[in-house]
């Protein structure tokens, strides 16, 4: 990107080139990540007029919640995970993957914090 843009004055300088190139990169994430929270948010309200009918409704609306939080936190943790292994950072890359896991694990399953909790208590007392 930083080759296709380029300012051809004569009163300007490289440093100030770097400037407007990195403000324009930064802009275009900025956009791109716009856009898929915004798609994402659309596709929630669609999906979620499912739940407005029948007895039940909030047990479903929860579950289906609790679904979609484990989903979006997977794509997420994906999305740091890949980040790091373009850098080369192999330890920290590893330190993640099992910290997301364990992250994971739980929003899978929060039964099993309220039961590490009571451990805790227990240990406690």
């Amino acid at each position: 990107m930083r080759n296709l843009i380029k300012i051809n004055t004569a009163n300007n300088r490289k440093g100030s080139e770097r400037v407007v190139c990195e403000n324009m990169e930064t802009h275009l994430k900025v956009r791109i990540f716009t856009i898929v929270v915004v798609t994402a948010i659309i596709f929630a309200m669609s999906t979620s007029l499912a739940f407005a009918v029948g007895p039940n409704f909030g047990e479903r609306v929860g579950t289906w919640v609790m679904e979609q939080i484990f989903w979006i936190a997977l794509v997420g943790a994906a999305l740091v995970l890949l980040k790091i292994l373009m850098i080369r950072a192999w330890i920290p890359a590893l330190i993640f993957f099992i910290l997301a896991g364990i992250i994971l694990f739980l929003i899978q399953n929060p039964q099993r914090m309220v039961w590490v909790g009571e451990q805790l208590f227990g240990i406690i007392q």
